[in-house]
């Protein structure tokens, strides 16, 4: 007796959620090496161009605000793609947390306004403190994907 499988019925329950975490020292090179990962590892995962070009902003933003407001040691960049969600996390040691609401500064300040972009290409933005500082974390909502286990088709 000859079995066959339904491809389709197999595709809806194979879907497997994407992962990855990188750690980054405290230094100003940081936000370039996120950057790389961040747009290597989503156009892997077979993310659209525009979804990929908003996610390395979002964690530019991010690491180079771990960065500059943390204090010295190692920043930690998290990647989880599940569902139609992409949650981007920056943990950082600085136990502080940030008000994610708060307004940008003036326009004639250099600094100040990078949750704004966050906020902006972000469907939710939040702060969570942990034992070990604090994650500072941004989901995005992934439009479609193609090339990946488990697409959009479920």
């Amino acid at each position: 007796m000859k079995t066959t499988t339904n491809q389709s019925m197999r595709r809806q329950h194979s879907y497997v959620p994407h992962a990855t975490s990188l750690p980054l020292d405290h230094t100003p090179q940081a936000a370039h090496r996120a950057r790389r990962h961040t747009s290597t590892t989503l156009r892997g995962w077979g993310l659209s161009l525009a979804l990929v070009d908003d996610a390395v902003l979002v964690v530019s933003e991010l690491v180079t605000n771990a960065y500059l407001h943390s204090r010295p040691g190692t920043v930690g960049l998290q990647l989880l793609l599940e569902g139609r969600q992409l949650r981007i996390s920056v943990h950082d040691g600085s136990p502080a947390p940030i008000d994610v609401t708060a307004p940008c500064h003036t326009s004639g300040c250099d600094h100040g306004r990078g949750l704004g972009i966050i906020r902006t290409l972000a469907h939710t933005v939040g702060c969570s403190t942990t034992r070990t500082g604090k994650t500072v974390w941004a989901l995005m909502v992934v439009s479609g994907r193609s090339g990946v286990t488990g697409d959009f088709d479920r």
